[in-house]
């Protein structure tokens, strides 16, 4: 699960749900999920999940929503077993990165601007 704190003042949060490595924003058609695992690197990385003047959730908008930040992939050396190496040399190490740990994945939820029931065109 990952660690929540609430950003600035007062005010109603986008509310979310996990599922695995995905984070998923919003209600019913007004909704943006994100796949934290396919956005992980060997740095830290920092993604804005964003609301425009409509409400509607995205990466564009005028006010923040949602910050995530996601830690470095972390690796664990294992033997090379596609290069094998000759029985008195000592094993060739490659690095393997590790699942992403969702614990280490940090989020923070800024009140909303606008609500995010979203108004039918007529």
């Amino acid at each position: 699960m990952v660690y929540v704190k609430n950003i600035g003042g007062d005010g109603a949060r986008v509310p979310f749900v996990e599922d695995g490595t995905k984070i998923i924003f919003g209600i019913e058609e007004n909704n943006f999920a994100v796949d934290i695992a396919e956005l992980q690197a060997d740095t830290q990385v920092t993604f804005d999940v964003m609301q425009n003047n409509e409400g509607k959730l995205g990466t564009v908008g005028n006010w923040y929503a949602a910050t995530i930040t996601i830690p470095p992939k972390r690796y664990e050396m294992v033997e090379d077993t596609e290069n094998p190496t000759m029985d008195d040399e000592e094993p060739s190490l490659i690095p393997v990165a590790l699942p992403l740990d969702m614990g280490a994945v940090e989020l923070a939820l800024y009140p909303l601007g606008k609500d995010l029931e979203i108004e039918e065109a007529e």
